[in-house]
């Protein structure tokens, strides 16, 4: 994240695509909005003190009415029930209160991100589905389900998410993170304890040009076999059926088993 300095500060935020102009009154503060195309005329605003002397950590406040990016919902969420209870009017205690979730909101206007407006997120959409027989065993933060994907030699890999909406590993939470990479863990345990397989690789990718194509975290568990030359094959074009995913599925027999819950007593 840049020094957040004066001009340090409205170059990222311009860059980012935010607009600002004078907020009236007797502190020097700027006001500064972003619309997302997808959430029509809401307009999202923060209120920053210009101060050269401080750092960003001086923001006065953001309307109520801020939304941030659509993948920052569920944590706005959990901000405005925490701040429920808090009088508006004793700032230092409602300051306080918004300045973890603003410090995460402007941390991430330095991160590229590439989710499109009005976007579907399939990750979500799985997560949504109220029996989905393709999980594999669901975290309080993260979720692994056998993928519709198959490469050539290596069926039935498992991908990982963390249960909110984040776009990237750049993003990402550090609770979120450690949930993931624990589940991660899990799974490959799993894979080699249920898959007969010699190994297992891990695939994570961020923006288009690390071959990112879905806008949620997702990590790649494969069960890895002599000679199956995963890294020279590419995917089959077709999904492959919720039939023929199932048996993979039921593997999530290993979680509630004796060699399981001994490793995790």
């Amino acid at each position: 994240m840049p020094d957040v300095r004066a001009g340090d500060f409205v170059g990222a935020m311009t860059a980012a695509g935010w607009t600002h102009a004078p907020e009236p009154g007797d502190e020097p503060a700027r006001k500064w909005s972003f619309c997302y195309p997808d959430v029509g005329r809401r307009t999202h605003h923060l209120h920053v003190v210009e101060d050269a002397a401080a750092n960003w950590r001086s923001l006065l406040a953001f309307r109520d009415h801020l939304r941030g990016h659509p993948g920052d919902a569920a944590e706005y969420a959990r901000l405005k029930r925490r701040l429920a209870a808090v009088d508006p009017d004793d700032r230092p205690r409602y300051r306080a209160g918004k300045a973890p979730f603003i410090e995460e909101l402007l941390r991430r206007i330095a991160t590229a991100r590439h989710e499109p407006a009005g976007y579907v997120c399939p990750m979500c959409r799985q997560l949504a589905l109220p029996d989905n027989d393709d999980i594999v065993r669901r975290a309080a933060l993260a979720t692994a389900f056998v993928s519709p994907r198959w490469w050539p030699n290596n069926h039935g890999h498992v991908i990982v998410v963390p249960n909110d909406h984040h776009e990237n590993l750049y993003e990402l939470p550090t609770r979120y993170g450690h949930a993931v990479h624990d589940l991660v863990r899990e799974i490959a345990i799993a894979l080699r304890h249920t898959y007969g397989c010699a190994g297992t690789s891990v695939r994570q990718h961020n923006e288009p040009a690390g071959n990112q194509d879905v806008w949620h975290h997702h990590v790649h568990v494969f069960p890895r076999y002599a000679g199956d030359d995963l890294y020279g094959s590419r995917p089959r074009p077709e999904l492959v059926s919720a039939e023929r995913r199932r048996p993979y599925a039921e593997r999530r027999a290993y979680f509630t088993s004796d060699a399981f819950l001994s490793g995790h007593a």
